[in-house]
């Protein structure tokens, strides 16, 4: 999957910017699926108004510069279809709190303690906002993506509380640390 399916994606929604997608592909509800700049967002919304995908009419602001708008066409809807019909990429999974773990055993137990106090709550967060989102949804599939998501963060954070001595006891006490 690649940018020009998640704006296709993103405008089959509604209306908007090369700022509202890449706003809605970092922190909204699409920062989920496909890391999105803005150097890849406006060459593909370029690509895809070419292709007659999507239109782009031109909103003058006061006092700022003119904001391009752009919607999906049949043909873009039809093209996102066929799009989201082909193979879908294994999901990838890159962490560097996964690499701090592996290393436990030459760190502080200390800094593991703070780690996993970090990654709990920032999930707890997380959680927090799939709540919200959930609770101000009428969209089914948004609705059952808000769940799949609900769900994969609840496991995670529960293994991290379940198994956190577990880790914590892999790393060094103060006497070992100061030994080296």
């Amino acid at each position: 999957m690649n940018v020009s399916t998640l704006c296709l994606a993103l405008l089959s929604f509604g209306e908007a910017s090369g700022y509202d997608i890449r706003k809605a592909s970092t922190e909204g509800n699409f920062s989920y699926f496909v890391d999105a700049s803005y150097g890849a967002i406006y060459p593909a919304l370029d690509r895809l108004e070419s292709d007659g995908l999507v239109t782009r009419r031109i909103e003058v602001q006061d006092g700022k510069p003119s904001r391009h708008v752009y919607a999906i066409t049949d043909k873009g809807r039809e093209a996102l279809v066929s799009q989201l019909m082909e193979p879908v990429s294994a999901d990838k999974m890159k962490s560097e709190f996964l690499l701090l773990t592996l290393c436990a055993e030459h760190l502080p137990r200390q800094r593991l303690e703070q780690a996993l106090d970090q990654r709990t709550a920032e999930i707890d967060a997380l959680l927090e906002d799939l709540e919200s989102k959930s609770s101000n949804c009428d969209h089914p599939p948004s609705q059952w993506v808000i769940k799949f998501a609900t769900v994969m963060n609840r496991t995670k954070r529960d293994y991290l509380k379940a198994n956190r001595d577990k880790l914590i006891a892999l790393g060094k006490t103060k006497q070992s640390a100061a030994a080296e």
